[in-house]
């Protein structure tokens, strides 16, 4: 009798799932089908172990079927059912679990609790219960109720002992700083979490500083922070910082109240960005913050008109150079082209109009930011890419650097 009602929820559940959700449906099928065939195999092969000829029939086993004991007049609550299988004892059932929480997230990721529903998946017994609830945590902060109590929730779990579930914590901490309450506290989590142990955590971290500093309230404190990092023993620890530095020296430039603050800011960030580029770590990703912040400050302060156009020209060149070189794809020469397009839009500032140079400067920042996740995950693919021994590949578009030099050389010379 119990068994009868099992299967009875079960394929009401499925019917739910069918009208509702046709596609997830039939993702969730095929996901079935290929996990009972597996379990087929396995049953197959140890009844040849023990000498039978019929295989056991897997799928409709009791623990699996208790999954779906709840049997109601009502529509069923997939997530509902998601969660409760979830804790379910059998291995099966689990993975089901998982691939349905991945699947019918998006429908339900702006209804109350499912971040918090997320959290507590984060502390299941099934490593791939963990990670599919760890992977969604980015999305979730951003629909949950309580931003102050998510964000401490993510704060504990990025030190937690499962790496997955750290690396899904720390990253949704990333895009969260904006939305907290009390900054303050949130600040000083990115900087313990700078030092934490596990690498991945700290170069996150680290890396948001330099967007967090924009709306950090004690700009001083936070400034200290960054130049202390700079000494931080984990190399990119020390990259990053010098990088949010520039970042926060742009800040300072759109806060100048005359010219002079304005061009000392941006001479500033050019020089922690250099920093930055100098430090040496074992990626190819192209630099694209210093030689365009060399290229704006040349563009806006030089008394020759020329240079304005040349400063364009080198830029593109070598920026162009380095992507080719790695045989990168096309959305970095798309960004590159955005970007050198704002330096074309400097050439044209007249002299003196501080409104207008920090109306741009402030489109630049907005432009990286945009951008900024796309050249994280390059430059984390590249640092977590096994190490091999790196091809030498051909600089095309030196000849055109030599020539722009040579060119801004001859217009910078004293008659």
């Amino acid at each position: 009798m119990a068994e009868r009602k099992n299967s009875y929820a079960l394929r009401k559940l499925v019917k739910t799932l069918a009208a509702n959700y046709p596609q997830f449906y039939y993702e969730y099928e095929i996901s079935r089908k290929e996990w009972e065939e597996m379990e087929k195999d396995k049953e197959v092969g140890k009844d040849k172990e023990m000498g039978k000829d019929e295989p056991v029939r897997v799928y409709e086993t009791s623990s699996e079927k208790a999954a779906y004991s709840r049997n109601s007049g009502e529509e069923e609550d997939i997530w509902s059912q998601a969660l409760m299988m979830a804790g379910d004892k059998d291995t099966g059932v689990r993975r089901h679990a998982a691939e349905l929480i991945s699947r019918i997230f998006p429908e339900v990721k702006e209804r109350p609790g499912v971040f918090f529903d997320l959290v507590k998946l984060t502390e299941s017994q099934d490593a791939q219960l963990r990670e599919r609830a760890a992977e969604l945590l980015f999305v979730a902060f951003e629909y949950s109720e309580n931003k102050q109590r998510a964000w401490d929730e993510l704060v504990r779990l990025a030190s937690v002992e499962d790496r997955k579930v750290r690396r899904g914590a720390v990253l949704a901490l990333s895009s969260g700083y904006t939305e907290v309450q009390n900054k303050e506290k949130a600040w000083k989590d990115f900087i313990s979490l700078s030092d934490y142990s596990d690498n991945f955590v700290k170069r996150v971290a680290t890396r948001e500083l330099g967007n967090a500093f924009f709306h950090a309230p004690d700009k001083t404190q936070a400034w200290r922070d960054l130049q202390a990092l700079t000494a931080n023993p984990y190399i990119y620890v020390r990259k990053y910082a010098f990088r949010s530095l520039g970042r926060a020296s742009l800040w300072r430039s759109l806060r100048a109240e005359n010219e002079a603050g304005y061009i000392f800011g941006l001479k500033e960030a050019v020089k922690y960005f250099k920093e930055a580029a100098e430090v040496s770590v074992d990626t190819n990703i192209p630099d694209f913050y210093r030689p365009f912040y060399e290229a704006l400050l040349s563009i806006l302060f030089s008394d020759i008109p020329e240079i304005a156009k040349l400063e364009s020209e080198r830029y593109v060149s070598k920026v162009t150079r380095e992507i080719r070189s790695l045989g990168e794809n096309q959305q970095f020469l798309e960004i590159l082209n955005q970007l050198a397009g704002l330096l074309r839009s400097a050439e044209d500032l007249p002299p003196g109009d501080l409104s207008a140079q920090k109306k741009l400067l402030e489109t630049c920042i907005t432009t990286f930011d945009r951008f900024s996740h796309f050249f994280e995950s390059k430059e984390e693919k590249d640092i977590l890419a096994p190490k091999t021994v790196k091809k030498e590949h051909p600089k095309p578009g030196k000849e055109i650097l030599e020539r722009v030099e040579k060119r801004k050389s001859f217009l910078l010379r004293k008659p």
